[in-house]
């Protein structure tokens, strides 16, 4: 009952000790050793697209096919967007086509649900749109990713010799 939560929502990571944060909830596990974490929520990558959008565009039914389609990405830079696939331990990477991308999978969702294209979201962010038949899965027999496929939800903290309480009961 003694914690304050400041809850600051944005798509860049923070620098914990710079920018006075305890914890930074992220979507992928830090690379810094400096930083601890812990997974709160095990997530997976989804492909999907529209009802609408599967009935006018040619069949996706491996991921090759990708190449006749509007991919709608995540914005990670200015390089080329990499979907890595895994069916049966075996990857392939496959370089997609975009004309639009954006730094958010709600914008992404609804660009999908729209009919614009086919995006590769977390399955937290498309649960509902695919429950309700707005968007529907694409290759489920793969597994794709465009980044880990160790997805999660990670609370992320500085390292210290005794870890504070208020991050402990958080």
């Amino acid at each position: 009952p003694e914690i304050r939560v400041e809850l600051l929502l944005s798509e860049r990571r923070v620098q914990l000790r710079e920018d006075e944060f305890d914890i930074d909830l992220q979507i992928a596990a830090p690379k810094d050793p400096s930083l601890m974490q812990r997974r709160l929520l095990k997530t997976e990558r989804i492909l999907v697209a529209s009802p609408d959008y599967i009935a006018r565009m040619p069949a996706v039914r491996e991921p090759d096919d990708l190449a006749g389609h509007n991919c709608l990405t995540y914005w990670m830079g200015p390089d080329t967007v990499i979907w890595t696939f895994m069916r049966r331990g075996k990857l392939r990477e496959l370089a997609v086509p975009s004309a639009f991308s954006t730094n958010n999978g709600y914008v992404l969702c609804q660009l999908a649900v729209m009919g614009h294209g086919i995006a590769l979201l977390d399955d937290y962010t498309v649960s509902r749109e695919i429950k309700s038949g707005r968007l529907r899965q694409l290759l489920p027999s793969w597994r794709v990713t465009n980044s880990s496929f160790d997805e999660g939800i990670y609370a992320t903290f500085q390292q210290t010799a005794h870890l504070p309480g208020k991050i402990r009961a958080f």
